[in-house]
């Protein structure tokens, strides 16, 4: 019973980690998309324009979010079958990934809250979804625009980070697994 456990437990973190590099990917390339729009507004000449900002509006509301494949680790734990799984060592690392996918869903949550509540409902004010023209383009220069990309840089680089950190762990896990084999 431990094996076929363990074995679903593989399955799922070998999809995790895949599903990880593929949100760093994203968000890096995103970061670096975004930060060029910082340097506009801090007067570097890198070849953005404020048309080019218009189009980052979408850009900032895009997320690529992590979804952990936790089905094995959730039954597990209310089965009581947590209990089966003999090394410690394994059992703490598995506790610990799965503490970090709560402290990345918290985060996430907080990025979501956050364009919810303060970027989408003026972006849509400005902005005319349905003909693509722009309402107001002084918002593109506003306090409030720039402080939405500043807020999602400094989430995505929150959350890479976090990313990371599982996917180290995940690596750590893997690891214990392929000694107990």
């Amino acid at each position: 019973m431990e094996s076929a456990y363990l074995a679903d437990i593989k399955s799922d973190l070998q999809d995790d980690y895949k599903s990880l590099s593929f949100s760093i990917r994203k968000n890096e390339a995103k970061f670096k998309t975004l930060r060029k729009g910082i340097r506009y507004y801090q007067g570097v000449d890198n070849g953005v324009t404020l048309d080019t900002l218009v189009s980052y509006a979408g850009l900032i509301g895009n997320y690529y979010h992590f979804i952990p494949n936790d089905y094995t680790y959730i039954s597990l734990q209310q089965s009581g079958d947590f209990k089966i799984i003999s090394n410690r060592d394994l059992k703490k690392s598995l506790v610990k990934l799965y503490g970090l996918y709560d402290l990345i869903e918290r985060e996430q949550d907080n990025v979501l809250s956050g364009l919810d509540e303060n970027y989408f409902p003026i972006l849509m004010s400005n902005l005319d979804m349905v003909t693509g023209t722009i309402e107001n383009p002084g918002y593109f220069e506003s306090t409030p625009f720039k402080n939405n990309m500043g807020f999602v840089i400094n989430e995505i680089s929150t959350l890479i980070r976090l990313y990371k950190n599982a996917q180290t762990q995940i690596e750590m896990i893997d690891s214990t697994l392929l000694n107990l084999e």
